[in-house]
């Protein structure tokens, strides 16, 4: 017996054209990755953005801010070798896509002329020497020139928009050899900076928000950390403890109490305060057995025949 099998018949031209359906940018960019690490920065799977507090959501020192000199500001974000003839501040705004997000603003109140630098140290920043690298951010200015760069070191091609309006700016380098790793030279420092000396005029103004710099030659949608996450990141560099004791002390008048940091810090902190908030029958404090994970803070009563209280904030600085 025969059997006869057919089967449909089919345009090619149309079979075809199918095969070449357009992939888009983002396709595209998966298609020309050349590993799976590409593709896995590419979808944003994973930690992507160096950058901590990129969208200037934790202000453990304050959300106003009037420098005299070098400091930081909100959360990872360094002021320094700047025009200080100016005010930063927490903001709320409205992006050009509808995200509503919050921001850093720096009003300048007087004329000056000098760098515009607002910077943020990445640890282990060496990691990157020679890497390819984007980053992007919302930035809104007055002021002319205003771009971005690694410190002295390497100037991002992107300059801002001086026109009062939101702009997204993006920029791809090739980093070059990377040996630093404090604030100065080949420090591992990302900022909106002149890139050389202006002048500032009270009036002018800049304000940034979702700075991310990423590995990999494409921009991809900023990275959104809840807030208890960005927090813990920030702790590791800064925190502030409240401390409460009270009691009645015994013969002497000292007291003691353990501290387990909440998020174990980057290194023992250099500093620590102790900034009273309440205090009664209190002499003394002081901050003993620091590391990165806890310490204990002893004080003396006056009398140690009276109820003590200490009511204080302990400020714990280990930033790079």
């Amino acid at each position: 017996m025969t059997v006869k099998i057919t089967r449909p018949s089919i345009n090619i031209r149309e079979t075809l054209d199918e095969l070449n359906k357009p992939s888009g940018i983002a396709g595209n960019a998966m298609l020309r990755a050349e590993t799976p690490q590409e593709q896995f920065n590419l979808i944003g799977a994973g930690r992507k953005n160096l950058i901590i507090n990129g969208g200037f959501d934790v202000w453990q020192r304050g959300t106003s801010f009037t420098p005299t000199g070098a400091d930081y500001m909100a959360d990872r974000w360094f002021m320094g070798g700047g025009d200080y003839a100016c005010t930063a501040t927490k903001q709320a705004a409205t992006l050009p896509d509808g995200s509503e997000v919050n921001t850093m603003r720096i009003n300048y109140t007087a004329s000056g002329t000098n760098y515009i630098d607002l910077y943020q140290g990445i640890e282990n920043f060496k990691a990157l020497s020679g890497k390819t690298v984007t980053l992007s951010c919302w930035i809104k200015t007055n002021i002319p020139s205003l771009s971005y760069r690694q410190y002295s070191t390497q100037q991002f091609g992107s300059v801002a928009v001086a026109d009062g309006q939101w702009h997204k700016l993006v920029s791809t380098v090739q980093l070059g050899a990377i040996t630093g790793v404090n604030r100065g030279a080949n420090s591992p420092f990302f900022g909106p900076t002149s890139g050389g000396t202006i002048v500032t005029k009270s009036g002018d103004y800049f304000e940034i928000t979702q700075f991310q710099l990423e590995l990999g030659s494409v921009a991809t949608p900023f990275e959104h950390r809840s807030y208890g996450e960005e927090l813990a990141l920030c702790q590791r560099y800064y925190q502030t403890i409240n401390t409460n004791v009270q009691g009645y002390p015994g013969a002497g008048g000292f007291f003691q109490t353990n501290i387990q940091f909440p998020t174990q810090m980057r290194s023992t902190p250099s500093t620590t305060n102790i900034i009273p908030g309440y205090v009664s029958n209190i002499n003394t404090t002081g901050v003993y057995e620091l590391d990165n994970r806890g310490c204990r803070v002893e004080c003396q009563a006056t009398n140690a025949g009276r109820a003590y209280h200490l009511g204080a904030n302990l400020t714990l600085d280990a930033e790079l």
